[in-house]
């Protein structure tokens, strides 16, 4: 069964991606933070260098595209195939507000007619073009926007179209992050999909792990994103059922620190919004590690890069 690191806005770019991959591996495949193209520039220069195949080389990546206009989709599908690409992921889950008002992501879902329609053109434009032996569209999709009585028929939809792989995040758009992933909705989905399936939402341990396994064995793969941020060495916990403590595990922490200061330096080239990411970074991580409040405190409000890194120094002594 596969792992797939989920898609993070502005978090799981190529820096963190490669960091993570050098300094603990375990991931089959990558999913890109998603690319939002314009009518005439399916790729904005930041998203093509995050996808860039020189800046992936080691790595699975799947690119993910958020948009409800055709002709961006299948332009940007026809751009990611010209770099070698096989697969594009369609975003149907971000729940974000300034998404879903503009009718993207899990705003795609309040309105399955026309979800419906939009998938009818972008494969059959596809297959026009040529262009279905050339990349295969996998979906990444919520269970409905409102009411979990949507998702019956959401999945019939999916199911009349050759999607390659369907991540199913079992919330409601609605529910953003909050409450308890609905399982009677994915197991629907596992008795009744035609694609492969891959489970999505709230693997924060070993024990969350083994239960989707026990209960789903079939699927195809399991999708991990906030947890494995906030605790990068959730995959060896599951792998072999031993936590991992902050104090035994400094050295390979600064180790994955210092890739991702150095791709992220590569990255922004000495801009200072590289402390902005270095600081978001460091949010999630203290969430698992708890290191002492003064240094978490000293550390955040570093105003430079030489109060940042002596901070780092503090905190890994």
């Amino acid at each position: 069964m596969k792992l797939i690191m989920a898609p993070m806005e502005g978090i799981t770019t190529y820096p963190l991606r490669n960091a993570f991959n050098q300094c603990f591996g375990g991931f089959d495949e990558y999913m890109s933070p998603f690319i939002s193209p314009a009518d005439k520039k399916p790729l904005k220069i930041k998203e093509a260098k995050d996808i860039e195949p020189e800046n992936n080389k080691d790595i699975v990546l799947i690119p993910q595209v958020l948009t409800h206009k055709v002709k961006q989709f299948v332009k940007t599908a026809e751009a990611l195939s010209e770099k070698g690409y096989s697969e594009v992921n369609l975003n149907l889950g971000c729940p974000s507000g300034t998404v879903t008002a503009k009718g993207r992501g899990s705003g795609m879902l309040k309105d399955p007619d026309e979800l419906e329609r939009f998938l009818d053109q972008v494969f059959e434009t596809l297959a026009e073009k040529g262009e279905e032996d050339k990349i295969q569209i996998s979906l990444k999709t919520r269970i409905g926007f409102w009411s979990k009585e949507e998702w019956e028929w959401l999945l019939t939809i999916y199911n009349r179209f050759p999607v390659k792989e369907l991540t199913v995040h079992p919330r409601l758009a609605v529910d953003m992050y909050k409450g308890m992933p609905d399982l009677d909705a994915f197991r629907h989905a596992y008795e009744h999909a035609k694609m492969p399936l891959v489970y999505n939402g709230d693997i924060r341990s070993k024990e969350d792990y083994d239960r989707i396994v026990s209960e789903f064995p079939e699927i195809s793969g399991i999708m991990i994103g906030r947890a494995v941020v906030s605790n990068p060495f959730l995959l060896e916990e599951i792998r072999t059922g031993n936590k991992v403590s902050f104090e035994d595990s400094k050295d390979k922490l600064k180790e994955y620190h210092d890739a991702v200061y150095s791709l992220y330096h590569e990255s922004f080239q000495g801009n200072k919004n590289l402390l902005l990411r270095m600081k978001e970074f460091w949010v999630y991580l203290f969430a698992s590690i708890q290191p002492d409040k003064r240094l978490q405190k000293e550390l955040l409000k570093a105003k430079d890069f030489n109060e940042y890194e002596m901070a780092v120094r503090v905190l890994f002594s």
